[in-house]
């Protein structure tokens, strides 16, 4: 191939590598909160390219709606992730996120952050069923949110 098609075939193969992320507040956040380069961020650190990430921050209500359909727990919860080979779905209710900043003594910034960061994890194949997967994930967590807090 050569000319514009082939120039054209080159720009679309760089585009598959770039990451994507889509963002809907459903519910309205007031914190300094950077969710698109936080997201880009652990997707960069964890070598994925390519993925396509929806991100809804949402309420109480609609969050419990969806934990109960999809996992069957009849509560708010503050984050579900769904993951596929593509990218996934991230919702986090910042009803909860606002609750547990409280219950923590930290910023909504820290703990949207905190929960931005578990659901891309997710996303990208951490699970923390075993406690082993817990104490990686946990550490993982901990040193994005490091610094995701420092680009403030």
């Amino acid at each position: 191939m050569s000319g514009p098609c082939r120039l054209y075939a080159g720009a679309l193969s760089d585009m598959a590598l770039v990451n994507r992320v889509n963002i809907v507040f459903k519910k309205k956040i007031k914190a300094h909160f950077k969710p698109e380069e936080t997201a880009l961020y652990v997707l960069s650190r964890e070598g994925k390219t390519g993925l396509e990430i929806n991100l809804v921050f949402t309420d109480n209500t609609y969050i419990k709606k969806i934990n109960l359909e999809y996992r069957m727990k009849n509560s708010a919860t503050d984050v579900i992730s769904f993951g596929s080979l593509s990218g996934g779905d991230i919702l986090i209710s910042v009803d909860r996120a606002k609750e547990q900043a409280v219950e923590y003594g930290v910023s909504l910034e820290e703990e949207l952050n905190r929960l931005l960061i578990h659901g891309v994890l997710h996303v990208t194949g951490y699970d923390h069923i075993k406690s082993s997967d817990r104490v990686k994930m946990e550490a993982k967590e901990k040193k994005y949110l490091k610094k995701a807090l420092e680009k403030k």
